[in-house]
């Protein structure tokens, strides 16, 4: 259900233009904007695979669903800075197709993060 809402968001956001600031997602007390999710998939698109301490990377845990193995996995940073190999504790799950977001926590064992929209 969350990839739909957040297919959806994305969508409306791309066709007529809006804001997607407020869109972000929750998780272990920290806020990702919707804006810092895309500017970080447009830097992944440029990427070529494990070039940045071994990431992007192809997405390789089977708890997080069938139908996600060419899913692209990257770190993302509290800061919102474009992660460049430091230490992380969240990562985004992104679509080959780079139009359906997930977001996670190595903190709580790859606990999913809340999409959340004003």
């Amino acid at each position: 259900m969350k990839f739909n809402k957040v297919s959806s968001a994305i969508f409306a956001a791309s066709i007529f233009g809006i804001i997607v600031a407020e869109q972000r997602y929750e998780c272990d007390g920290v806020t990702f904007s919707m804006e810092y999710i895309l500017r970080t998939a447009n830097a992944v698109k440029t990427y070529p695979f494990h070039s940045v301490n071994h990431f992007p990377r192809k997405h390789v845990r089977a708890s997080q669903g069938r139908g996600r193995e060419n899913y692209i996995e990257f770190p993302l940073l509290p800061s919102e800075d474009i992660w460049r190999g430091e230490a992380f504790d969240h990562y985004v799950l992104m679509s080959p197709q780079f139009d359906i977001f997930n977001v996670y926590s190595y903190l709580k064992d790859h606990y999913e993060c809340d999409f959340k929209y004003d």
